[in-house]
């Protein structure tokens, strides 16, 4: 009697296994869902704001080049959108940065090559400082983003 039981109870076992794979495989073959079925799972939430809410709103999902809809779901979804209005000032000040360098080491090529030609050392040296001056000011503010 417990081989019996045994039996049958290891056959139910194995009949549920082949069950959930059944259904495994059938949600595998599954085809893919259409635009009409994606709509009706997915729900409009809307929200009423003024026409420069509206403006404001959608400024700032440009600015994390989002639509506005992704915006507001991952705000409202406690996700914080990364600027990339950030990384491209930052970018453009990197370059305003080497700019200034690459001026500064032409000046001072000129100070030791033609110094005097063309100007005063004195304000060809001024220059300089205001130049090395803009540059540790444009480190300290590269630092703080």
């Amino acid at each position: 009697m417990a081989v019996a039981t045994l039996r049958s109870l290891l056959g139910f076992a194995f009949d549920g296994v082949r069950q959930a794979d059944a259904a495994a495989a059938a949600e595998q073959t599954e085809a893919p869902l259409t635009r009409t079925e994606i709509r009706e799972q997915n729900k409009a939430l809307k929200v009423l704001v003024t026409p420069a809410e509206r403006a404001e709103i959608a400024k700032r999902a440009g600015a994390v080049r989002l639509p506005v809809s992704s915006y507001l779901r991952e705000l409202g979804l406690g996700y914080r959108p990364k600027s990339t209005l950030d990384h491209e000032a930052v970018l453009a000040l990197l370059k305003v940065n080497a700019d200034q360098g690459r001026l500064g080491g032409l000046l001072k090529l000129w100070l030791t090559t033609r110094a005097g030609d063309g100007a005063p050392v004195g304000s060809v040296r001024a220059l300089l400082h205001k130049i090395e001056a803009a540059q540790a000011n444009l480190a300290r503010v590269l630092k703080r983003l």
